[in-house]
């Protein structure tokens, strides 16, 4: 499988969604699904393993145009994390029907239908087609912190100050001056390839991976930063922060985190009273008691799994698509034919529906109600969008022998329910068990699941036997009510 990520990276909206699709792009690597990024990042830039596609593919439609139709490989998801994007682009890549995720920081603008991933609690209306998942469970940290621990206090040695995005704000000097005023210790400073002067005390870096980026967090006694990923980051290793705020799209992450506790505001990048609001709240994170407070709600704030549970959801919208197609597609086993309802002509549908409200058929179901021709074409018409059932004619040669269904398809637990029946007309010996390995294979071959469960009344010994022969273990006896009585029901369950 294969994930498209289209995001932007460097100039002045700095790296945060370059570092937050690519650790996204990691978690997917876990479940063996590759990644091809559509960016604007630097070449000295590394996206793992992933294939980069590099140039302003939200500017240059005519060029995104050409590279998509030019890929080698299918596209089974895409996820778009951009400030920079129009309306239109996103309608574009919308269009290519497969499950879709927006990374989102503010509710920017009214996005296409599709999945919508916010870490910050924000309110979005209840529009048709969006499923949104938003706070912290979905911060989507850099691999280096997804299992990363909390030091202890003593285990401290530093002061931490990265302000990626404040050069143009003439803050970062400011903010080294604050810290010298307020702590003792040595104070390390990422610069981002600005020019500071050498101060006592003070150390510069211009970049650290995320590896290096993980030990300075953990060993910083506090960090000076502003409301992108570091402030999730500091949280993830228990080091409060003092957070300024570098642009009006970091609102939902601040408040999300000094509501949450893990950090201080210190103040906007622009107010002339930053740098004595800065050193008062590094004064109060100095404190001992106040630091082991935001250290540990820090941790209990950000567990350091969204990457992949965002993973995960796109794995889940991915699986839909490949159940709807599976769960609709004709099969030839052996001689065999199983026609899926909705490819039925309307002779063969007519004789399903005569068959399902036989009384031979009617003693062995649950729902003991004729079906009307209305209901039954409802029905059929339902399954061409499932992504939790499918109904197949089965026939051999000119011969009909009957129909199963898998129903209820649980892609958590990996198992679906089996139903079946013979027709009456039937004169073949062995169609029961012959209907149920036919179920068994298109479970277990077709939808990789790994069990199927039956049930069946306990006083109809011909499914019970059928259900034993083709290999079903006893499981459960429970009673159930069909038809306003008490009837008794016996779960089987076939093992892959």
């Amino acid at each position: 499988m294969s994930v498209l990520f289209f995001t932007e990276g460097g100039g002045s909206y700095g790296l945060g969604h370059i570092s937050r699709t690519k650790s996204i792009a990691e978690a997917l690597e876990e479940e063996w699904t590759k990644s091809v990024f559509f960016c604007d990042a630097p070449e000295t830039l590394s996206l793992g393993n992933s294939r980069v596609i590099r140039f302003n593919w939200y500017r240059d439609h005519a060029r995104l145009e050409s590279e998509l139709s030019s890929l080698d490989t299918p596209v089974d998801a895409i996820v778009v994390d951009s400030y920079q994007a129009e309306a239109k682009t996103l309608r574009y890549l919308a269009g290519f029907r497969t499950p879709i995720l927006f990374l989102d920081d503010y509710y920017r603008l009214d996005y296409p239908k599709g999945l919508i991933v916010n870490p910050a609690y924000i309110k979005y209306p209840d529009m048709f087609g969006w499923r949104v998942f938003t706070g912290p469970d979905f911060f989507p940290l850099r691999s280096a912190f997804w299992d990363a621990e909390r030091l202890s206090l003593p285990e401290r040695k530093h002061t931490l100050i990265t302000l990626g995005g404040a050069s143009g704000h003439n803050i970062l000097l400011p903010a080294v001056q604050a810290a010298r005023e307020a702590v003792e210790g040595e104070i390390i400073v990422l610069t981002a390839g600005e020019e500071l002067p050498s101060l006592p005390n003070v150390s510069y870096t211009d970049s650290l991976d995320m590896h290096d980026m993980r030990r300075a967090l953990q060993q910083a006694r506090l960090v000076v930063c502003g409301g992108g990923v570091t402030l999730a980051e500091a949280a993830r290793v228990g080091t409060p922060a003092a957070v300024i705020s570098l642009a009006q799209n970091q609102t939902g992450n601040i408040k999300l985190f000094c509501l949450g506790g893990s950090a201080i505001f210190a103040g906007e990048a622009g107010s002339p009273d930053l740098g004595a609001n800065l050193s008062k709240k590094i004064a109060f994170l100095n404190d001992d008691y106040h630091w082991e407070r935001l250290s540990k709600k820090g941790v209990s704030l950000v567990d350091g799994q969204g990457a992949r549970r965002i993973a995960r959801l796109l794995l889940l919208e991915i699986d839909g698509v490949f159940y709807r197609n599976e769960l609709r597609k004709d099969h030839e086993i052996n001689g065999v034919y199983l026609t899926h309802f909705t490819n039925c002509s309307n002779e063969e549908l007519a004789m399903i529906l005569n068959a399902r409200n036989s009384e031979a058929v009617l003693n062995t179901v649950y729902n003991q109600q004729k079906v009307t021709s209305a209901a039954h074409a409802e029905f059929v018409k339902s399954l061409e969008s499932s992504v939790n059932s499918g109904y197949w004619l089965i026939s051999e040669g000119e011969t009909y022998l009957g129909v199963f269904s898998l129903t209820d398809v649980d892609r958590f637990n990996s198992e679906c329910e089996v139903g079946y029946y013979k027709f009456p007309s039937s004169e073949r010996n062995g169609v029961g068990k012959l209907l149920l390995e036919l179920a068994a294979f298109t479970a277990f071959n077709k939808l990789n699941l790994s069990s199927v469960i039956a049930d069946t009344f306990a006083e109809n010994t011909a499914s019970i036997k059928s259900l034993e022969r083709s290999g079903f273990l006893f499981e459960e006896e429970k009673q159930k009510t069909v038809c306003n009585e008490r009837q008794t029901v016996r779960r089987y369950r076939l093992w892959r």
